[in-house]
């Protein structure tokens, strides 16, 4: 049997010669506020765990893990919070779940057995990174976009001219 754990944290996918940790941070504006609710980001995330379980292809019955409000709506006891949560709930029993090949159930456990279970794994799976790495990784990739932009400016103001002026370079 796969086991999944999922919160708004990230998920963990265990099992039959699977283990498999993503750590997934919510979308956020500039100054730090997150642009979704909680709820609508914890979708997301059972889609991220539920597309790798897809993208498997075991055989292995699948056994969904969490606390909140979304395994009851998923398993038909409450309605769905608002429309976002309808539309999730609508890709996931239409698009997501009838591509496993094998049984999903899904199983509420309590808070602190899914947060520590999916935390433990963050540790355990996913490599930190120390302060320098990490500034070091964004410079260069700040680098790299700006180059991008550069050069797709550049590109414009060529064809730009070219289609204007033709092959004449003489002004």
């Amino acid at each position: 049997m796969i086991t999944v754990f999922f919160n708004e944290d990230g998920y963990l996918v265990t099992g039959e010669s699977v283990e498999a940790a993503r750590r997934c941070s919510p979308a956020t504006t500039t100054k730090g506020d997150r642009i979704f609710q909680n709820i609508h980001h914890a979708y997301k995330v059972l889609y991220l765990a539920l597309c790798e379980v897809r993208d498997m292809e075991s055989m292995e019955d699948v056994m969904i893990h969490n606390d909140s409000r979304i395994i009851d709506e998923i398993n038909g006891l409450t309605e769905p919070l608002d429309e976002t949560c309808g539309e999730w709930l609508q890709t996931l029993k239409r698009d997501v779940i009838p591509t496993i090949r094998s049984v999903v159930f899904f199983r509420k456990k309590p808070t602190t057995h899914v947060n520590s279970t999916v935390s433990s794994a963050h540790e355990r799976m996913l490599a930190k990174l120390d302060t320098r790495t990490r500034e070091e990784i964004v410079a260069r990739e700040t680098k790299a976009r700006e180059d991008h932009a550069r050069s797709r400016r550049k590109r414009l103001v060529d064809r730009l001219r070219l289609s204007w002026f033709g092959e004449k370079t003489d002004g």
